[in-house]
């Protein structure tokens, strides 16, 4: 049992309106899509005030229902699909004021090795991370991936140890809420039994805090993890270290209900290369290729006056140039210019080692469950 919070002992001291309006502010910063009703940031914003008071009202009134999640499709310049569940607008400000509240005492438990949706970190951390442990002569790796992660969380465990972090009934009610909304798709109203939805405003967080008993495992073993979402390496010393390494990140996955992904675990190491958020890892190199960003295709909302506003893909995307980077934890793992690395098999090429694009921009959507077999939101 992790100790109890004083700012979530009581949270009708701390969901105040002032709450509300930061999580609005978040929401509005985003300018994300609108949900299944069609109701548009814009058009939250003309009654603003209104719909804040009505939101707070709800929730303390224990009368809040989330309303059903709007299917989309993330399709990444590779062709390849991923399922995205979003809520409306009007609940995506009630997370993100519940976020406001718990995202500080419930990161504050996380172990040093999750660098992903945390306040002041990004992959550039978590990569800088890897060459230090490469630099202290950790030069065997096992790079590892959860398989389908987000859609396999189960919502009974997931709640237990929110319970164990001292999290209020109001907060756990609103917790449970969130993670079983349904998806409206195509006509059809698609239960979620597990997994947290891709879209989602507190998922992020809660697949991390699902997360940190795998990292408390391995840190306990003495193995030197750097995580980012459901990707994640580990450094060791030798062979026969990273062997042992991926047992005990097997054991301590199953459980929580969640398996390692057959095609993309394995043994290497940094003389081999490869691959970890977007950077090529060879020898003493760590380069970075900029990906393409992926394009959002969402459903027709169900009451939008103007749903082809909505549809509109985001076909933006930033040239896939190479740019190299040699990382070393001699200058505090400052980025430097590094050399070319010549392609594999051809040592007087001179051409860049070939990249392919990341299926995400954001490894918080890696995995799609194997329940999509049918359509996408299938059970």
């Amino acid at each position: 049992m992790y100790p109890i919070h004083p700012f979530l002992q009581a949270p009708d001291d701390v969901l105040t309106p002032p709450t509300f309006l930061a999580g609005w502010c978040r929401v509005a910063s985003r300018k994300g899509s609108a949900g299944i009703d069609g109701e548009t940031i814009p058009d939250f914003a003309a009654n603003m005030a209104a719909n804040l008071d009505a939101l707070h009202s709800e929730i303390h009134a224990q009368t809040y229902r989330p309303r059903p999640l709007r299917a989309a499709t993330l399709v990444s310049p590779g062709g390849k699909q991923r399922q995205l569940a979003i809520p409306t607008v009007r609940d995506r400000v009630a997370q993100a004021a519940v976020l406001e509240v718990i995202r500080a005492p419930l990161e504050a438990t996380l172990q040093p090795a999750a660098f992903a949706y945390r306040t002041g970190l990004s992959y550039l951390d978590a990569v800088r991370q890897v060459c230090c442990y490469r630099d202290e002569g950790c030069r065997w790796v096992l790079r590892g991936d959860v398989q389908a992660f987000f859609d396999s969380i189960p919502h009974d465990k997931l709640l237990r140890l929110l319970r164990q972090h001292g999290l209020p009934p109001l907060f756990l009610a609103l917790s449970k809420l969130w993670m079983r909304t349904p998806v409206w798709y195509r006509g059809r109203m698609l239960p979620r039994p597990s997994g947290l939805p891709l879209g989602a405003v507190v998922s992020p967080l809660l697949s991390n805090l699902y997360l940190n008993p795998f990292d408390t495992t391995l840190a306990r073993q003495g193995f030197r993890l750097v995580r980012y979402s459901d990707d994640f390496v580990i450094c060791c010393r030798s062979r026969a270290e990273a062997e042992a390494a991926c047992a005990c990140a097997q054991d301590a996955l199953e459980h929580l209900d969640l398996f390692l992904h057959p095609e993309k675990t394995r043994i290497t190491s940094f003389e081999r290369g490869f691959r970890f958020l977007g950077t090529r890892f060879h020898g003493e190199h760590a380069i970075r290729h900029p990906v393409s960003k992926p394009r959002v295709c969402l459903t027709s909302p169900a009451s939008s006056s103007q749903p082809a506003r909505h549809n509109k893909p985001n076909r933006r995307s930033v040239s896939p140039k190479a740019i190299g980077h040699k990382l070393s934890s001699k200058r505090a793992c400052q980025v430097q210019k590094s050399p070319v690395l010549r392609a594999a098999g051809d040592p007087k090429s001179g051409r860049r080692v070939s990249i392919r694009p990341r299926r995400a921009s954001d490894p918080a959507l890696e995995g799609v469950s194997p329940s999509f077999s049918r359509h996408p939101f299938s059970t």
